[in-house]
């Protein structure tokens, strides 16, 4: 399934940036996604929910901006809490 490896890719990246940033959870994640990507907001919503448990996103807002005329899916921003 094409979609459950990119959401994982992007689960991934979430949280080796946290670390990196000694970041203990992250609470919102902004995405940008490309029209072109054949993922649609609602199903990487939902990707993202299983995907991110025990993840530092598990828990995390999902904003997802839909971009026309590209087919990437990329981070924007991450929101981090200290806990």
């Amino acid at each position: 399934m094409h979609e459950a490896s990119l959401v994982h890719d992007l689960v991934r990246k979430i949280d080796s940036v946290a670390r990196e940033n000694a970041v203990s959870h992250i609470e919102l994640v902004r995405i940008e996604l490309g029209t072109g990507s054949h993922l649609t907001a609602d199903t990487l919503r939902a990707q993202f929910e299983v995907l991110a448990h025990d993840s530092l996103a598990q828990g995390a807002q999902l904003e997802v901006t839909e971009v026309p005329d590209t087919d990437d899916v990329r981070i924007v921003s991450l929101v981090a809490e200290d806990r």
